[in-house]
């Protein structure tokens, strides 16, 4: 993959944009739970379940 043509460049282009967005909405409820509940929950489903 050092030089992919223009379809996987596109395709890396589109999953690494779609990973930033997930690690910016796990961002955004981790800081909306610490927000809201004074702390951050370690257990996903727990945090999942309140929010």
């Amino acid at each position: 993959m050092l030089h992919p043509d223009e379809l996987e460049k596109e395709i890396l282009i589109f999953i690494c944009q779609q990973a930033n967005k997930l690690v910016n909405c796990g961002t955004y409820l981790l800081r909306q739970a610490f927000f809201t509940f004074g702390q951050v929950e370690h257990n996903a489903y727990f945090l999942h379940a309140e929010l």
